[in-house]
């Protein structure tokens, strides 16, 4: 409560009275003040703790703006049909300037985030509504109304603050504002004097990592019962519905008669003690009341004498959270509507209420949340729960036995019941009980099923209280149909009865699912699931304690794996089928503990994606507009996708590769203070967190050289976020003894807030010239206020001198729009802003041909998060244009580093030029982020003091929400490998015409040859060779001058995507060369041979070897993904068509360790990226091998060579 100048009212020096006691209290309370004893009237403004209130303010840089909406009740609410609004009064206004009606639902205890559309991603990815408009600055004031009533306030209308509300951390002016947890109600006083820091918490500007996950706060107790029988006979029952005791020290019951409005003076005061368990009732009767009330009463007082036209208000900490009756107001004998009144009558709450109705002077209408009994009906005190009514006297619900509504009759053949509203009286077997949802879910016996297909035998029974049923009891119900958000239920229960015991056949599901409401009619039924279920996504495994399953492995994001457009949307919409929610019964948020997997989560016990459940059993429940599995017992995850301690590395490989985003590393001010900062850790605590677990994942790559993304944009002084990191790496144990950064001359790149960077070890690799910074100064179409700008670097090998130069980029995400740029969403997969990364990706290609850091040599790798998948359109502008996809061609499909609505695929990537690729011996991810829940990173909030600790692991593991990329590079040339030994001769076959026989020839090396553009100007650089993609004739592109030197260099323009034209297919496995490389093989510049091969008539297989080649050691856990074994071409050298048949391929040992089925493929790269099953294979440790530690394999399938034809070829193994 607050009084009418906004302070709060407090109680002090209030007496318990003692049974028999008949002493009128007064003045039980002050004001702080100093108001007088008495007010004359009513005339309090107070605001409801059961209502919402707003729980976090973001006013951020640019269009990064949202509000969040906190539910404290026990009861989800549909924002549209009860009225709320949000009103933003600008410069001072005292009247709005901008209205907002809410739309959706808040679950109970939960959020709604409200944003502006162009926020930032991590905004967006938690928003339920977003609105067009900027939605406000720093001194505006904003309030949140119900029906047109204000039920909070932030800011003071009518008063104009200049820039900002408050000072420092509390500022509303770029900050970010999270209400104090101490803060159970809303403010609805608007145009008082508002200090930000009296209820809020000041945090960085652009901290959103908290968004959407406000603290949650207990279940309050409320008025269960009232009786007002004849003579003495005055009882209150209050009941607690939170899952743990409450102590009643600060709770109060006051009385108010015959319509007393001084509530400095109530009629009379009780001070409650003791506690309440959960799910328990405590009773205030008179002290002189009937045996049967004394016998349930906790607290008897001859005080407590109310009849009909007295208000009762239960106060916790001075703030009223439930009342009885009006305040006040004095009814003559009593309220009453519907048949329903307060004197003369027994009143239980309905069971549909879940919390306390705070406003006490209000209207007071009993039959909204009352049911009515007969005088003296003393049955159901002291037990809340099970004797609800709906306002009649309770019906005859018969014997066990006796003649019930069959389920399938109240559920229906549709989508919602045709029995609402209607009483019923079911007889069933209990197939879940789930007291953290007040209720359990029935089903028919298995002989009193219907017929019809479309009718469910289930049901939910909602108590509103803990149940006292259990598992397989056979129960007689009497009760209210009701359709609560969707879910079939029967509520205002006034009859469970137990009738003995049963079990029910579950209903068998598999995915994918028919259509979307293919589950209606299993709605509240016992199922299983036989097949394995994989987990596809845990991000809200924390949150709400739920995991999102599907069939047939991991699902992958569409335009991971298909062509934008139709394709990918027919994914989509087949991936939207193929997933289940597993829920942990507990509507909730941030549950302690969390149940999944057993015996609970923690980062030891970790529930990776990846990892499968079979033999799934559960109810199927529907709320918060998905269907969802409640399960029965606890479900036995196996950890199909375990952890890995380091990434594999390549043999015969010499220089490592990675690039790892780190996720908002901010370091404070250095020294160990200045937190929060603009993102990432709030405390110097959490940051200490962050810091050792990305030197942990860092250690754990130990790479020469490594590209961030997402590290605080500081600067290179000693206390920079990357001089500290690499501090602190040099302390970690790793091979490389001295890691140092690249220093690139500027105090900043870019504006952002975040930026990229290079760490490296010197003891092996040195800094060969300048690092080049790619902006819009640079080129115009590479637009630095979306996309942070690229850094590249060449550097040297120790060993060799042999040169790399690499880009470390981070391109604009998907996650705000770029309509400005009249770069919408198109609808074809690809998101927001595709165009602005396209023209970026055709910006940084061309940038990186005029040879920026003066390397003299065309070796280029390009990594980073480039925000767009393997199929979209800027991956496709690099690949066109001399860049090989190193991840697609080592892994096919199969690779991801990055899960998003539980779809997989990867944004981060390794792109190598022609040159360099057959020196990448493999590239892959280290799955040790996105696979983990998020909970287990290094935030502390929002979680238990005991989950603080164990959830957290100074570890590699949710170092970071992207999985870091690795590549294992030969840079140098390799020592000659000896000849490979064959495994049979060939016997020649008599013939009167010889057959000719195709030789094996190095892999070449491609030579770039430019494309024309009518605004390229050649280089003067040998070394500088752009590519430019075309652009439509009616939309121009501009020119712009790449400056790294005073060599011009031309500007590819990215051609945008028709929305109507398909997309011609791309390549499966390993990209074709663009028309403008032409292989050329020279023996005098080529490296030695790699593959032989020689085909022979019959069965008679000749030998085709990779002894020499790129073969990757490393041991292999069943899993989805693609091993490249070997690497090798073979060319048909003479004028006609050959066939390659029954060929023998002998492999090192080394790949082969490990006893899980595959699919042995050959791929032909150039000769239309055919895919050549070759058979199932059984690959053990057994395996034979021979004499040279080589295992053979046939190659089935016969392989045709065109006249003078090259063919490149890999040998894959395929595990899915």
């Amino acid at each position: 409560m607050a009084d009418p100048y906004g302070a709060p009212l407090e109680r002090h020096g209030s007496a318990t009275i003692n049974p028999g006691d008949q002493t009128m209290f007064k003045c039980g309370h002050v004001l702080a003040v100093g108001l007088a004893c008495a007010l004359p009237a009513l005339n309090v403004a107070h605001a409801a703790e059961a209502e919402m209130y707003f729980s976090e303010y973001i006013e951020g840089s640019s269009n990064n703006k949202a509000l969040e909406i906190y539910n404290p009740s026990g009861s989800a609410v549909d924002l549209a049909s009860s009225g709320y609004t949000i009103e933003i009064f600008f410069n001072g206004s005292s009247t709005a300037g901008a209205s907002i009606s809410l739309l959706g639902t808040i679950a109970a205890n939960g959020v709604f985030v409200l944003a502006d559309d162009d926020a930032d991603a991590a905004i967006l990815a938690v928003a339920d509504q977003t609105v067009g408009a900027n939605l406000f600055n720093g001194d505006d004031a904003i309030s949140l109304l119900k029906n047109g009533s204000v039920i909070d306030s932030f800011g003071q209308q009518g008063q104009d603050p200049g820039s900002a509300w408050g000072s420092g951390d509390t500022a509303t002016q770029n900050r970010t504002l999270r209400r104090k947890t101490t803060v159970t109600s809303g403010d609805t006083t608007v145009d008082d004097p508002f200090e930000p820091s009296d209820e809020w918490d000041g945090f960085a500007q652009d901290s959103f990592d908290d968004l959407g996950n406000y603290a949650s706060t207990a279940a309050e107790l409320y008025f269960s019962e009232y009786i007002e029988g004849s003579s003495n006979n005055k009882a209150l029952e209050i009941f607690n519905p939170g899952p743990a005791a409450v102590d009643l020290t600060e709770y109060v019951v006051q009385t108010f008669h015959n319509g007393n409005a001084d509530l400095l003076n109530p009629t009379a005061e009780f001070d409650l003690s003791g506690s309440i368990a959960a799910g328990d009732v405590f009773v205030l009767a008179h002290s002189s009341a009937d045996a049967a009330i004394l016998a349930e009463a906790d607290l008897a007082s001859g005080a407590f004498t109310v009849n009909g036209d007295d208000a009762i208000v239960l106060f916790k900490a001075g703030a009223a959270i439930d009342a009885f009756g009006r305040v006040g107001e004095d009814p003559g004998s009593a309220w009453s509507n519907n048949g329903v009144s307060t004197a003369n009558a027994t009143l239980r709450r309905l069971a549909t209420v879940s919390s306390g109705d705070p406003l006490f002077d209000d209207a007071f209408d009993p039959s909204l949340q009352w049911a009515a009994h007969a005088q003296d009906t003393f049955d159901g005190l002291g037990n809340h729960g099970s004797d609800s009514g709906d306002g009649e006297e309770p019906i005859d619900a018969g014997a066990c036995g006796d003649p019930a509504t069959l389920i399938s009759t109240i559920q229906g053949d549709a989508g919602a019941s045709p029995e609402v509203g209607n009483t019923h009286i079911i007889e069933a077997v209990v197939v879940g009980v789930y007291p953290n949802l007040q209720g359990f879910f029935v089903q028919e016996e298995d002989t009193d099923i219907d017929t019809d297909p479309n009718t469910s035998e289930g049901l939910f029974i909602y108590q509103g209280a803990v149940p006292s049923v259990a598992r397989d009891d056979v129960v007689r119900i009497s009760g209210q149909v009701a359709e609560h958000y969707d879910l079939t239920e029967l509520t205002n229960i006034s009859l469970v009865d137990t009738c003995g015991s049963a079990t029910v056949s579950p209903a068998s599901l598999s995915l994918p699912l028919a259509s979307a409401d293919a589950l209606e009619p299993f709605e509240g039924m016992l199922v299983s699931f036989s097949q394995e279920l994989s987990v596809t996504e845990n991000y809200d495994l924390g949150r709400y304690g739920s995991v999102q399953l599907s069939s047939s492995g991991r699902l992958f994001q569409p335009t991971h794996v298909a062509e934008p457009g139709a394709a990918a949307q027919a994914i989509m919409a087949a991936n939207a089928l193929n997933v289940i929610l597993l829920d942990d019964a507990n509507s909730a948020q941030n549950p302690d503990p969390v149940i999944h997997p057993a015996p609970g989560l923690s980062a030891s016990n970790t529930l990776r994606s990846g990892d499968t459940l079979s033999g799934l059993l559960g109810v199927v429940d529907y709320s918060f507009s998905a269907y969802r599995i409640q399960p029965v017992g606890s479900p036995a995850f196996v950890q199909s996708n375990p952890r890995t301690t380091a990434p594999l590395r390549a043999s015969g490989s010499n220089l490592r590769i990675a690039s790892f985003n780190v996720l908002n590393y901010f370091n404070g001010d250095g020294a160990g203070g200045g937190f929060p900062t603009a993102r990432g850790a709030h405390t110097a605590e959490e940051f200490q967190r962050q810091h050792d677990k990305i030197i942990a994942a860092l250690a754990g790559l130990d790479a020469d050289i490594v590209g961030l993304m997402e590290i605080e944009n500081d600067g290179y002084g000693a206390a920079s976020a990357i001089a500290e990191l690499v501090a602190g790496l040099n302390l970690a144990a790793t091979s490389c003894a001295n890691y140092a950064f690249v220093d690139p001359g500027v105090a900043q790149i870019g504006s952002d807030e975040i930026a990229v960077g290079f760490i490296y070890c010197s003891d092996s690799v040195s800094l060969s010239g300048p690092a080049e910074i790619l902006d819009a100064s640079v080129d115009a179409s590479f637009i630095d206020t979306k996309n942070r700008p690229a850094l590249a670097q060449t550097f040297a090998e120790n060993s060799s001198g042999a040169k790399l130069t690499i880009a470390v980029n981070h391109l604009k995400s998907k996650g705000s729009d770029c309509d400005a740029l009249g770069d919408p969403d198109t609808g074809d997969g690809q998101g927001n802003c595709n165009q602005t990364r396209t023209d970026a990706a055709a910006a940084l290609v061309n940038w990186l041909a005029t040879d920026p850091t003066g390397s003299g040599n065309s070796d280029r790798l390009i990594i980073g998060d480039l925000n767009a998948y393997a199929k979209e359109d800027p991956i496709t502008a690099i690949t066109s244009n001399g860049y090989i996809n190193l991840l697609l061609r080592d892994h096919g499909d199969a690779a991801y580093s990055y899960i998003f609505y539980g779809q997989a695929g990867y944004l981060d990537h390794a792109l190598a030029s022609t040159s360099f690729e057959p020196k990448v011996m493999w590239a892959g991810e280290w799955h040790i982020n996105t696979d983990e829940p998020r909970v287990l990173d290094y935030n502390t909030e929002y979680k238990s003091a005991g989950q603080i600790v164990d959830f957290y692991a100074a570890d590699a593991y949710r170092a970071s929400d992207h999985d870091p990329v690795v590549v294992d590079v030969l840079l140098s040339t390799p020592a000659p490998t000896p000849s490979p030994t064959p495994v049979s001769t060939p016997s020649p076959t008599p013939s009167s015409t010889p057959i000719p026989t195709p030789t094996a020839t190095p892999l070449p090396t491609p030579s770039p040859t430019p494309l024309p553009s009518p605004t390229a100007t050649p280089s003067a650089s040998p070394s500088a060779t752009p590519v430019a993609t075309p652009t439509p004739a009616a939309t121009p592109a501009p020119t712009a001058s790449a400056t790294p030197s005073t060599t011009p260099s031309p500007v590819a323009t990215a051609t945008p995507r028709p929305s109507a034209t398909p997309t011609p297919t791309p390549v499966v496995v390993t990209p074709t060369p663009s028309p403008q490389f032409t292989p050329s093989p020279s023996p005098s510049t080529s490296p030695a041979p790699t593959a032989q091969a020689t085909p022979t008539p019959g069965p008679a297989p000749s030998t085709v070897d990779n002894s020499s080649g790129p073969l990757v050691d490393q041991q292999v856990s069943p899993g989805s993904q693609t091993i490249a074994l070997a690497r090798f071409q073979v060319q048909n050298a003479h004028d006609e068509t050959l066939s390659f048949d029954r060929q023998s391929i002998q492999l090192a040992s080394g790949a082969l360790a490990f006893g899980n089925i595959a699919r042995l493929q050959l791929i032909l790269d150039g000769n239309g990226n055919d895919q050549v099953d070759v058979g199932e294979l059984i690959l053990a440790e057994t395996t034979s091998l021979d004499s040279e530690g080589r295992a053979n394999f046939v190659l089935n399938p016969a392989m045709t060579l065109a006249p003078n034809s090259l063919v490149r070829c890999i040998l894959v193994l395929d595990f899915n």
